[in-house]
């Protein structure tokens, strides 16, 4: 069959695409569009970067000693409860209290940083003004 024959039938495949001429404009016009090379970043961009993650390692340092202080006040708890504390217990306690702070400040503090450095923009494609919505 010929090219022509198989368009004619409805496509490449012979299956119908349910899309004419005048139709697929209507259809194809509201596809999100492939985003533009984005702009080389300029010094004060990887400077701004660079100030973010070194605010993002301090409050992580502190967010760990925050852990720390939050395992120690749960063991006191737990041993204070008057009850046996066997080590199975303890090793959870570290384990889900500590890693459960960790995690969750690491993730906020991912927000912020990213926010900080500029990648929000960079994703929005530019500056946002929250006061025209």
């Amino acid at each position: 069959m010929t090219r022509a024959g198989m368009e004619a039938r409805g496509g490449k495949h012979g299956f119908p695409s349910g899309l004419d001429a005048r139709g697929r404009r209507r259809h194809m016009g509201p596809m999100p569009r492939h985003d533009p090379i984005p702009p080389r970043r300029s010094e004060a961009d990887y400077q701004r970067a660079a100030s973010a993650w070194t605010r993002y390692k301090a409050m992580m340092k502190w967010m760990a000693l925050a852990a720390f202080v939050s395992v120690l006040l749960a063991l006191i708890y737990l041993k204070a409860s008057g009850g046996p504390v066997p080590i199975h217990m303890v090793i959870a306690t570290i384990a889900g209290v500590g890693l459960s702070v960790l995690l969750g400040t690491a993730l906020m503090g991912l927000v912020f940083l990213s926010n900080n450095s500029g990648h929000d923009e960079s994703a929005s494609g530019g500056e946002r003004d929250d006061r025209s919505r």
